[in-house]
């Protein structure tokens, strides 16, 4: 008996032939197709229950996945791969101890079956039983040495396990045989960074996104170990700053600058190391970026408000009455320094020119944050208050 497909007529083996190699090349809707049409003409085919079973699995339906493999089995119960297609389909459902009973009937079968041995491990896995989980993945490792699944679960494995240095030496290994996996690279990268080695796993994260760049896990992985080198960077700087070795610190806030360019606490950081070697300019350039990044800043305020009244900067300033940070940061400045009279005369000063700009745009959110700033260097209370009414009054707000 037979099968009429398109313009030939095949045998039952031959159209699951057929279908197999349709299967295998992903074209999984003309498969299914032959492989129910041979169910119309043999309901009881094994391999056509089973390979039906697997798309099913596939397709995201694993309780389908179980009714057709398990089918298969009733008419070939030794057939070593329907029992670990089918612990597949438990896996999938959540039912672990079924799943478990499958993949060990597998393996009394055939226990040189290396997949049935790695599926066996996955859901001991699941289930927590890590440690028989690895015995297991070293067993079918062993088994199919050249296989980059098993190796590769296997090295997650470890990291789960908190064994961050067997499992860098596992993915290493990985990637001389198999480079092109984007996925070995982000795990490397994972437990470089629990060896806190961060440049190294950096480095690994990077070459994962080269490799795919829509790889969501390798890019928030990318930027959380990029976070943390800026986090131990910034944290060296400041360190070196607070013992006095700008020439220490200086290099290292121009590291993180030149990866990130709008990172205010760096821009002030190198903004005090300049500061500290006289170079106003210079200082004074990178302390207002600081500010401008985030006008909230008081101590990037108040080294500003330093480095201009070190320079002609701080006359031109109040003159031209139209650099409302750079006012409020002399106010602050002054204040810092305990000169309070200097501090509340640049204050008002500020709130003056911060009030003319509001006049013209009354949300404006960095000339009210501004205001706060200039407000607070006001000792006195009330008269800050009521210079704000009377002010507020102006614009009818």
């Amino acid at each position: 008996m037979g099968l009429a497909l398109s313009d030939q007529e095949l045998s039952i083996e031959d159209a699951v032939d057929l279908a197999i190699q349709y299967h295998q090349a992903g074209q999984l809707a003309e498969a299914e197709s032959i492989y129910r049409q041979v169910l119309q003409v043999d309901p009881r085919h094994a391999d056509a229950l089973h390979y039906l079973g697997v798309i099913s699995h596939q397709q995201e339906d694993p309780e389908t996945a179980v009714e057709l493999i398990s089918k298969a089995i009733q008419t070939a119960p030794d057939n070593a791969s329907y029992h670990s297609n089918l612990g597949e389909a438990f896996r999938a459902l959540g039912r672990f101890d079924e799943a478990t009973a499958a993949y060990e009937k597998a393996l009394a079968i055939d226990p040189g079956f290396a997949m049935a041995h790695n599926n066996l491990a996955n859901v001991l896995a699941d289930s927590g039983r890590k440690d028989d989980a690895l015995t297991r993945y070293d067993k079918a490792a062993a088994l199919l040495p050249d296989d980059p699944e098993i190796r590769l679960n296997r090295a997650n494995l470890l990291m789960e396990l908190s064994r961050s240095l067997e499992a860098v030496e596992a993915y290493r290994n990985l990637i001389e045989e198999f480079p092109q996996f984007p996925v070995v690279w982000n795990g490397l990268g994972l437990a470089l960074e629990a060896l806190e080695n961060l440049e190294d796993a950096r480095q690994s994260y990077e070459k994962a996104q080269d490799l795919a760049p829509d790889y969501e896990d390798a890019r928030v992985n990318l930027e959380r170990v990029q976070w943390s080198i800026q986090q131990a960077d910034l944290a060296a700087a400041d360190q070196s700053r607070a013992n006095g070795d700008w020439g220490a610190a200086a290099p290292i806030y121009q590291k993180i600058l030149d990866r990130q360019p709008d990172n205010a606490v760096a821009c002030f950081g190198l903004g005090v190391c300049r500061l500290e070697r006289d170079d106003e300019s210079g200082a004074i350039e990178l302390l207002e970026r600081a500010v401008r990044i985030q006008p909230f800043f008081e101590d990037a305020h108040a080294a500003l408000g330093t480095a201009l009244l070190n320079t002609k900067e701080a006359e031109s300033a109040r003159a031209e009455r139209q650099i409302p940070a750079a006012q409020t940061a002399i106010a602050i400045a002054h204040f810092r320094a305990e000169r309070f009279a200097q501090a509340e005369h640049a204050a008002e000063q500020a709130v003056d020119v911060l009030f003319d700009t509001l006049s013209n745009d009354s949300e404006d959110n960095e000339a009210w944050t501004l205001l706060g700033l200039a407000l607070r260097t006001i000792r006195d209370v009330g008269r800050s208050e009521s210079l704000l009414r009377a002010r507020l009054t102006e614009l009818g707000l």
